[in-house]
């Protein structure tokens, strides 16, 4: 007999704020019997209350940390040469975020974006 129900799997789908038709609450269902026949499964191995938990999957991990150096970047002046609109040392850039679908193509136009994209694949 499962440990779940379908009650129980709407209480977790009320509470993640999704909802679940009966056909995906039993898919849920299949998915957490599975889930739990695996676990039997892996505790009916001899031995395995002994075992000492792991917080990594390997054994033993090594890092190799190299030297800090600090070495000679671009400078800033050059770097905003490439761009279009600056100001101070930033970059410009057009609101996009909260647009909606309408005014962002009527703004930047598909046929500019992809003559943008194959000058910018050309070079």
């Amino acid at each position: 007999m499962s440990r779940f129900t379908n009650k129980m799997v709407d209480d977790l789908a009320d509470k993640l704020l999704i909802g679940l038709s009966a056909e995906e609450n039993k898919m849920v269902l299949d998915e957490f019997d599975a889930i739990d026949a695996n676990i039997d499964l892996i505790n009916e191995i001899d031995g395995i209350n002994e075992v000492e938990p792991m917080t990594y999957c390997l054994d033993e991990v090594f890092a190799t940390f190299r030297e800090d150096i600090a070495i000679e970047s671009v400078p800033i002046e050059d770097l905003l040469r490439n761009c279009d609109d600056t100001e101070d040392k930033e970059v410009v850039v057009p609101k996009v975020v909260g647009l909606t679908y309408a005014t962002f193509h009527s703004r930047f136009p598909v046929e500019s974006l992809e003559k943008e994209a194959l000058v910018y694949s050309e070079r």
